[in-house]
């Protein structure tokens, strides 16, 4: 039997309380009063101001329940249509082990599993079987640190995560062009326009922000530009398996087939949480900002207006994966120590 009254995460005091005995003998049996407003200590201060207390009789309620904790797995490479079916496979797995004690589930999510447990609730007879889902920090309309990696990787972003994920655009890349689930994090055509931009050293507009429409073709597989999602030669990684840029391609248009499907589409019953701290903040755009070098080389070496920097394509970019690039002046060896 679930006894609310002794659970530790809740802030219930003595005159919360009420005993009574059970005749005949001496039980006594320990409940708490109804209406009681009980307090949480866990939220702290700040946040416990805003929500309102939770009360006793909420408790009791929940006590009748029983939740237990399941996890699905999924392979975040593979495109997140297939990890919806297997959640789907998971969710009927665990209805037809507890029987009639399970007539839902609930589904609380974390980034990229908010866009599985999307698509899992479209799913025919999925959305009668989910009581509710409970999103965490979910990219709804993609994310543009995606392309941020995908052009200088993760090193100055989270060296430790970088480690996994990639360093340098390079290997992110070399993941992420041959991984459906990977690009679908991308900003989708539901994004606010407009979320990349080049600005000169004044800080002004060097060119139409992107995308004005469409992120796939004006961005993602945009070959005659710097600013395109990718290097085509990146496809190759060293000493790995090359993929042409037909794969890319058909994975780019898979993922943007899979966000027009779950467009707009949430659970009746969603919430989300997420953060809002001013000492992590995240990537609501992307800004490539135009800075003169240290030096020039030689004297007649150019440096570009941005107009030019602009219209620059892939070839005439120097670019290691890593910010910054470099453009105009000309490559200079430098005599080892």
């Amino acid at each position: 039997e679930f006894m609310p009254h002794q659970w530790p995460q809740f802030d219930i005091q003595p005159e919360h309380l009420h005993t009574q005995a059970v005749e005949p003998g001496p039980t006594q049996i320990t409940r708490l009063k109804p209406g009681i407003p009980i307090g949480m200590p866990g939220l702290g201060a700040n946040l416990a101001k805003q929500l309102p207390p939770i009360l006793s009789d909420e408790l009791v309620a929940r006590a009748g329940y029983r939740m237990p904790v399941h996890a699905c797995g999924y392979n975040w490479l593979d495109s997140n249509e297939n990890a919806a079916r297997l959640l789907a496979a998971r969710i009927d797995e665990l209805m037809h082990q507890y029987g009639r004690n399970c007539q839902q589930v609930m589904l609380v999510t974390h980034s990229m599993g908010g866009l599985v447990a999307r698509r899992c609730a479209q799913l025919p007879g999925m959305a009668d079987k989910i009581a509710g889902v409970v999103h965490g920090v979910m990219p709804a309309t993609g994310a543009p640190v995606a392309y941020r990696r995908c052009k200088v990787g993760m090193s100055d972003e989270d060296p430790i995560a970088g480690a996994v994920i990639g360093p340098s655009g390079q290997e992110v890349t070399a993941v992420f062009a041959q991984a459906p689930g990977a690009l679908q994090l991308l900003p989708t055509q539901n994004y606010a326009p407009g979320w990349l931009r080049l600005i000169d050293d004044q800080g002004a507009s060097a060119m139409p922000r992107q995308p004005v429409k469409d992120p796939y073709e004006e961005i993602y597989l945009r070959r005659d530009r710097w600013w395109g999602l990718l290097r085509e030669e990146w496809l190759a990684p060293k000493d790995g398996e090359a993929i042409t840029w037909k794969i890319f391609a058909d994975n780019i248009r898979s993922a943007k087939e899979f966000h027009q499907d779950i467009a707009g589409s949430y659970h009746p019953e969603t919430y989300v949480y997420y953060g809002n701290d001013d000492k992590h903040p995240s990537f609501e755009s992307i800004t490539w900002q135009m800075r003169r070098g240290s030096r020039l080389n030689g004297p007649y070496a150019s440096r570009p207006d941005a107009f030019t920097v602009s219209n620059l394509e892939m070839h005439q970019v120097r670019d290691d994966g890593r910010s910054p690039l470099y453009v105009g002046g000309q490559a200079e060896a430098v005599p080892p120590p």
